[in-house]
């Protein structure tokens, strides 16, 4: 959970406000029967990271660029992520599986 938050975060600060006036951010931590629930939501740019590129991670590390695990990491690490633009705010829920247990990233 540590990771895809800090990944969400990070992305929001270093590309949602890129160039623009600060914005501001909103995280709403639920929890369902199996499931932490992350709702963020941010005034920065649209962007819908279920449309990013996958990046090849079947490449060696000195042909991949820096960078760019971010969505991929978000993607393999939680059970569903839902984006949607409302008006002029990004929100972006993340489902985590609350069963305890290591995920296997492949």
């Amino acid at each position: 959970m540590e990771l895809v938050i800090e990944e969400v975060l990070v992305n929001i600060v270093k590309y949602a406000y890129a160039g623009r006036e600060p914005g501001d951010m909103t995280i709403i931590c639920s929890e369902d029967e199996e499931h932490l629930i992350l709702d963020v939501e941010d005034s920065g740019v649209p962007f819908d990271l279920l449309t990013a590129a996958e990046p090849d991670v079947t490449a060696g590390v000195e042909e991949r660029p820096i960078g760019g695990l971010g969505i991929y990491l978000i993607k393999k690490l939680t059970d569903e992520v839902r984006y949607r633009r409302d008006g002029d705010r990004n929100r972006l829920t993340l489902k985590l599986s609350s069963k305890t247990g290591e995920r296997q990233i492949s």
